[in-house]
């Protein structure tokens, strides 16, 4: 049994092991070089049931090496967001509002259309990586909550802070939560969104890996997640979507830690297993 991302604790059993593969997003860029491979073996925690990849590629790896690679995320549903954001209590003419990465900036916008005020992205400086291709693979890597604290302290903390799709690509999940709360004031609120692998991982899809997230959650499992790393809920919201559903969390640092055994089974669907569905080779 391996630790968990999630918990830590040694409870990952490896379900599926596909040996070698080549990375998706890291094209050879000529045909002499030769394919970058890293081992795909998927597991899931019988602690907290958290479905994720064991040894995840590193973020240098990860990171784009061509300028055309571009990544859209399900945006339908920020109206709707920004509206309930802009009207939280914690909310107000002198909000300053903090992305993570350029996938924040559409809901960052639609904030301002609503009245906050303030709002900016984490740039070069506030990260210590100029390269202008490092994206959530490098971000999740970069942003510990030492260095976040540092950002805080010198562009000033932030009321909101907002982190899309960013979270299921994070090694330590538990650390980047801790950032994330590091960048924002006391009793400051952070979004987290990520997709929901429910049905994907009902349907035994397959294809799902190739995203290559360290985690691949549910809403359960999510919501547990940033519990464990000290947060308490404020809001969760699941939005439909065709390919998979968006799980968004608003969460305020500071609340008690449970621990994994402390989680009820019935918060989590039925167990992943190894074995196929009728009919399939």
């Amino acid at each position: 049994m391996t630790p968990c991302l999630v918990c830590r604790e040694a409870h990952v059993e490896v379900l599926l092991d596909l040996g070698p593969q080549p990375i998706t997003n890291r094209f050879p860029l000529d045909e002499k070089e030769a394919e970058h491979l890293h081992p795909m073996r998927f597991g899931a925690c019988r602690a907290c049931g958290a479905a994720q990849l064991l040894a995840p590629p590193p973020a240098a790896d990860l990171k784009p090496r061509v300028d055309w690679i571009t990544y859209n995320e399900p945006e339908p549903h920020l109206d709707g967001l920004a509206d309930r954001l802009a009207k939280l209590p914690e909310i107000g003419d002198s909000t300053m509002a903090v992305g993570v990465s350029g996938k924040d900036d559409s809901l960052l916008r639609r904030l301002r259309e609503r009245g906050v005020p303030q709002t900016r992205i984490l740039d070069a400086e506030d990260l210590g990586d100029s390269d202008r291709r490092a994206f959530v693979e490098t971000i999740q890597a970069l942003l510990t909550p030492r260095r976040a604290a540092e950002v805080a302290a010198r562009r000033g903390a932030a009321d909101l802070v907002i982190a899309r799709h960013i979270f299921e690509h994070a090694g330590d999940p538990a650390s980047f939560t801790r950032a994330l709360f590091a960048l924002a004031k006391p009793g400051g609120l952070i979004v987290l969104e990520a997709p929901d692998c429910t049905r994907s991982m009902a349907a035994r899809d397959y294809t799902m890996l190739w995203e290559e997230h360290s985690l691949y959650l549910n809403p359960a499992v999510f919501r547990r997640a940033v519990e464990l790393a000290g947060g308490e809920i404020v809001l969760e919201e699941n939005h439909p979507y065709a390919l998979e559903n968006s799980i968004v969390l608003v969460a305020r640092a500071g609340a008690p830690k449970p621990s994994a055994a402390s989680w009820r089974a019935r918060d989590f669907p039925a167990p992943i297993t190894s074995s196929p569905p009728a009919g399939r080779a």
